[in-house]
């Protein structure tokens, strides 16, 4: 429960770095393994559904899903302790991204999550 509470100030400043991409961010009840998932509320249509109506070109009703952070996850809680900027937003949206491709197999612009892991990953390994 501690976690929990101490994890607001997080949670508000990834639904500031995603805006309206999400229409909240809460930590996790249900995530063990995984950093994030998205939840859609049940009259949502899930992605598939989205997908196959845009297919048949029929308009699908715009939704936001929720993003829900595992706290305990250590890329979260790494994400936590980094200040705000750049490093942040990033690591923000590749978990986000992360959580979209679990959820639907699919990204808007794929090679923009590329380009932003493979910057986060030379930051890791500290070659330039």
């Amino acid at each position: 429960a501690a976690a929990l509470k101490e994890s607001k100030g997080l949670l508000k400043r990834c639904k500031d770095a995603l805006g309206e991409r999400v229409r909240e961010v809460r930590p996790s009840v249900r995530l063990q393994d995984s950093p994030a998932c998205l939840v859609r509320d049940e009259a949502e249509l899930s992605e598939s559904m989205r997908r196959g109506l845009q297919a048949h070109g029929q308009a699908s009703p715009p939704a936001a899903p929720t993003l829900e952070l595992n706290v305990a996850h250590p890329l979260v809680r790494y994400l936590d302790g980094l200040g705000q900027g750049e490093v942040f937003e990033e690591l923000a949206q590749v978990l986000y991204d992360q959580a979209r491709l679990n959820d639907s197999g699919q990204l808007d612009q794929p090679a923009d999550f590329s380009h932003r892991l493979n910057r986060l990953l030379v930051r890791l390994v500290g070659v330039q």
